[in-house]
């Protein structure tokens, strides 16, 4: 059986199991996508093949075609699958929150940089850049999972902290925009591309990074001394 042409969008739920007849068991989904993720990630899109997987899975060839009709379906499922493995969901970033603005902004940067800077996440990032043109899409199931919901909730963050003066932002998204760059694109760039830095370079980098953002822009009523207790603005 010749595997599909990509294109075809993964399912919004591959949850439910098509009927089946006498033969060998089927796994989970999940065991499934962590299968073929793993192949993926060791071979590419271009060097996986829908039997490789059959064979690490034990599954029926037709079974997965039934759950995801062709490759590119399930190496999008799959990819997704690992995002949503080390990705800082919104309620764990919510609980890192605290009355100081620094130590908030702190505590949500660690988060963000180790879920960018883990092994295993370098390793899905690299995969999603070298095979971008062969599946297109998951440039686009990248940000909907990771960029996207992380930007929303610094966003949130900002206007809430905007409205108790701790801040001051016009802008909410653009600066949520700006600090994920500041904090993780450094980091994860290096990562990824095997450069050799010290051990300490992640929380050195990390520690300026937000005190940067938060205090090396512009401050509201600055004296002659450079201090000032008024709130940062951050934007405008």
């Amino acid at each position: 059986m010749s595997e599909p042409s990509p294109g075809r969008s993964v399912p919004a739920s591959a949850g439910e199991e098509p009927r089946r007849g006498p033969g060998r068991p089927s796994i989970s989904n999940e065991a499934l996508l962590d299968k073929a993720l793993e192949l993926f990630l060791d071979h590419g899109f271009a060097g996986t093949s829908i039997d490789a997987i059959t064979q690490s899975a034990s599954m029926a060839k037709r079974t997965i075609y039934a759950r995801y009709g062709d490759k590119a379906s399930l190496f999008r499922a799959a990819v997704a699958h690992g995002l949503d493995r080390f990705k800082p969901t919104f309620d764990r970033l919510s609980a890192l929150e605290a009355d100081d603005m620094d130590e908030t902004m702190d505590r949500i940067a660690d988060a963000i940089v180790a879920s960018v800077v883990s092994p295993d996440s370098i390793r899905l990032l690299r995969l999603i850049r070298s095979d971008a043109g062969a599946v297109p899409e998951i440039v686009g199931d990248f940000s909907d999972r990771t960029l996207d919901p992380v930007t929303a909730f610094l966003a949130d963050l900002f206007r809430r902290r905007t409205a108790l003066g701790q801040a001051a932002v016009e802008d909410s998204r653009l600066v949520a925009e700006l600090f994920i760059d500041v904090i993780a694109r450094g980091p994860c760039s290096k990562a990824a591309a095997d450069l050799v830095f010290a051990p300490d370079y992640v929380e050195r980098h990390t520690r300026f990074a937000v005190k940067l953002f938060l205090h090396g822009l512009m401050t509201i009523g600055d004296g002659p001394d450079g201090h000032s207790g008024a709130r940062t603005e951050l934007c405008g």
